[in-house]
């Protein structure tokens, strides 16, 4: 019952699409912030040795979209 307590507690993010030039993400307004979803895009261009830069965000009353693009790291 815990773990679900905590699990509960972080949020649930789904990913609609994901490769070397992007990702979008969805998840439940009220169960996640904007940072978290920052930081999983961060992490996942990251892994192709790029950044993440905010592309558009999206609130459709308790969802929410946001999609990201994984540019070139500046210098």
């Amino acid at each position: 019952m815990l773990l679900l307590t905590l699990l509960g507690c972080t949020g649930r993010l789904w990913q609609e699409h994901a490769d070397a030039d992007g990702i979008t993400l969805h998840w439940y307004t009220r169960e996640s912030t904007m940072d978290t979803v920052r930081d999983e895009a961060i992490e996942h261009c990251s892994l192709y040795g790029k950044r993440a830069e905010l592309l558009r965000e999206f609130e459709d009353q308790d969802m929410t979209t946001a999609s990201f693009a994984c540019l070139p790291s500046a210098g």
